[in-house]
């Protein structure tokens, strides 16, 4: 998984549509990577936060939205959640919901660790490994969710 954020990072997979433009690619980004570690499609309808899957003409919303990724991971049992950010590991997902936002708003994933710090590499503003204290300062004041994959 990290192997595949640090190579698209900033030169988009062109075997994914890119949803930079229609609401923020992260999630389908994260997604990206779970499919390339491992994570294997779940067949059924596209708008049910049960599934998760991509093809050529569409996608399940769980694939691209970050409040359905959640969702589907969960009830899944893909993921465990974990109590401490601090806890991340390479692989692992942290979404945060702004302050004053009533949903999640951004997904993004561990792609290296250095002196138990966990750096995320991530779409939309496109970062690569941006230190967990530079995202609790960028997200200061928000809500965040972690993830163990």
């Amino acid at each position: 998984m990290a192997n595949y954020l640090e190579k698209y990072w900033s030169k988009y997979n062109p075997a994914y549509r890119n949803f930079s433009g229609k609401g923020g690619d992260c999630t389908n980004f994260a997604s990206q990577a779970l499919r390339a570690g491992g994570w294997k499609d779940k067949a059924g309808w596209y708008k049910n936060a049960n599934y998760w899957w991509y093809n050529n003409s569409n996608q399940t919303w769980s694939w691209t939205s970050v409040d359905y990724w959640a969702t589907f991971a969960k009830n899944s049992g893909r993921t465990s959640t974990l109590k401490n950010v601090w806890s991340l590991r390479i692989g692992d997902v942290l979404q945060v919901r702004a302050k004053g936002s009533k949903t999640k708003n951004h997904t993004m994933m561990v792609s290296y660790v250095k002196n138990n710090t966990p750096y995320f590499t991530y779409h939309s503003s496109n970062r690569y490994r941006r230190s967990l204290n530079q995202v609790l300062q960028d997200w200061k004041g928000g809500t965040f969710y972690a993830y163990r994959t």
